[in-house]
């Protein structure tokens, strides 16, 4: 991951204050820390409203309360979620509606294991609420499909650890993500999140919440080696990573993307180690 793919992670999920606000903080991870801990919950809803279209497009509402930095370098440096499976993998993927939020949460993790954006977004009801893939509710319906195809792409792993419920609507539990990417880039071994999930009464997704309980200790020199070996090796890559995280259109399939992103960092891996 790079700084300014981190930053445009964060600014996606804080369009409060104008992002330019956050120029000064673009070179020092430590001062990117600090903007990440600062950035408001107080959170905008930006609706996109298309008319001439038959069926309604879904409208994502923002969510605060996303993970700070060790859960955006896992979700940003190729983003996080999911071993690019096949269709074995996908048939393996509950389909709603949702008797139990705890079904929801499973079905959740499996669409991102198998790497299925259109599964994906199946999930969930209009209007809903993602703070895994969406956290300003701002991105397009085919970002955020390219994000699940490209996270799934660098081998990443989600499992459910343990699962309760909080009503009959909402589960709360906690998640494993194994990203080989933002391990190799930082120094870490995976990451722990606590996932809130709540479904509506015709079983669909309505809000998922995301905050790192144990994202492991990253090494910062790391950090900053891996972004200089990035630009210097890989340009074109790192521009294609952050254009995905800053909703901006990628120009080829983001799975390509993704398997370039864990190949590169296993390059990295092999000479800074080396």
């Amino acid at each position: 991951m790079t700084i300014d793919a981190a930053f445009a992670a964060l600014v996606e999920a804080n369009p409060i204050p104008d992002p330019r606000s956050y120029a000064e903080h673009r070179l020092e991870p430590a001062a990117f820390l600090t903007a990440t801990r600062e950035r408001t919950t107080d959170m905008q809803t930006i609706d996109q409203q298309e008319s001439g279209q038959k069926a309604p497009k879904r409208k994502w509402q923002p969510l605060a309360a996303v993970a700070a930095f060790v859960l955006v370098i896992a979700v940003g440096v190729a983003a996080a979620l999911a071993l690019q499976g096949g269709s074995d993998d996908v048939t393996n993927v509950p389909a709603p509606p949702f008797d139990t939020p705890q079904e929801a949460v499973e079905a959740w993790v499996a669409a991102q294991n198998a790497g299925d954006g259109e599964i994906y977004l199946s999930l969930f009801a209009p209007n809903a609420s993602d703070g895994a893939l969406n956290q300003g509710g701002i991105a397009s319906e085919k970002t955020i499909k390219d994000r699940v195809e490209m996270i799934a792409a660098t081998e990443t792993v989600f499992a459910v650890v343990e699962c309760a419920a909080e009503s009959a609507s909402q589960a709360k539990c906690v998640v494993t993500r194994d990203n080989p990417v933002a391990s190799i880039s930082s120094g870490t071994s995976g990451s722990e999140e606590s996932v809130v999930l709540t479904i509506d009464e015709s079983g669909l997704i309505t809000r998922v919440g995301v905050n790192l309980i144990d994202g492991g200790t990253f090494d910062e020199a790391r950090i900053e080696a891996y972004i200089a070996w990035m630009e210097d090796n890989h340009p074109e890559l790192r521009a294609e990573l952050r254009r995905n995280w800053a909703s901006d259109p990628i120009d080829r399939p983001a799975s390509d993307i993704g398997r370039e992103s864990l190949a590169a960092a296993r390059e990295f891996d092999a000479q800074y180690d080396g």
